[in-house]
């Protein structure tokens, strides 16, 4: 019998105690962008808390792109604009409560 060089006899088929070759794993999905828009929006909130609902709705579009932004290869934007976000998530909301009760109890009108 034939020996060939993978140490079979006259199969032709390969060694199967060998093991085969590592790669590096491909990077399919890089959300990059929602991490630079996570950071964009982070920035807007800044200016938007002024008006509630505005802020409201820019800080939960920031919070929403920069969870999806913190597994990117951009992960420092992502986490810049998620806590801006949160951040003025809160304010805006706390903007909302105090432009509400000056309304009720009409401090400004007396």
């Amino acid at each position: 019998m034939d020996n060939n060089n993978n140490g079979n006899w006259n199969t032709g088929m390969p060694n199967m105690g060998a093991q085969p070759p590592i790669n590096a794993p491909l990077k399919l999905y890089d959300p990059v962008k929602k991490a630079n828009m996570a950071l964009i929006f982070g920035l807007i909130s800044i200016v938007s808390w002024i008006i509630p609902l505005a802020g409201i709705v820019t800080s939960c579009i920031g919070i929403t792109c920069g969870m999806t932004g913190l597994k990117s290869s951009k992960h420092g934007r992502a986490l810049a604009g998620f806590v801006l976000s949160i951040i003025f998530l809160v304010v805006s909301i706390l903007s909302w409560i105090l432009s509400a009760a000056f309304n009720i109890f009409d401090i400004f009108n007396r």
